[in-house]
């Protein structure tokens, strides 16, 4: 006998992982609405706010999954991002990295101290957790001029 329950259930599910990282998925909606106001009002756009959205990504994967390949530990160690969510599930972010302030307002605001991101120690590069993604939904073509870019 199938219970009358079980199709509620399977909508549900999905939506559990949102409310137990709630904290990720607010952050993400935040970054969005930050980011979509910015390209509407053609102001540039913060490419570490970019990649901070894509560790934050990544961080959802991994609730998703529980996979740590999806975890770009260059870039998310130095963050807090993986060490908060592979040891306890609860991401942090490291508080030096800059201020980030999103309220319930329509102004939110988000300034990365570019000074304090995680570099290469050899070849002071940035690290990125976006590359994959770039290069999948754009070509390699896109990702070196971004790459390029990013670097002057």
């Amino acid at each position: 006998m199938k219970l009358p329950i079980d199709a509620p259930i399977k909508q549900i599910f999905p939506h559990l992982y949102n409310w137990v990282t709630y904290g990720i998925c607010g952050l993400l909606s935040n970054i969005r609405k930050l980011l979509s106001r910015e390209i509407a009002e053609r102001t540039p756009v913060s490419p570490f706010l970019i990649e901070l959205a894509s560790s934050l990504e990544r961080c959802f994967n991994f609730a998703h999954t529980g996979n740590s390949k999806v975890i770009s530990k260059s870039l998310m160690d130095p963050l807090w991002l993986s060490l908060g969510i592979t040891n306890d599930g609860h991401p942090a972010l490291d508080p030096t990295l800059g201020e980030i302030t999103f309220t319930t307002m329509p102004f939110t605001a988000a300034r990365i101290l570019a000074g304090i991101w995680p570099v290469h120690p050899t070849t002071f590069e940035p690290f990125y957790a976006s590359k994959r993604a770039q290069t999948l939904t754009y070509g390699e073509y896109h990702w070196k001029v971004g790459g390029e870019c990013s670097l002057i």
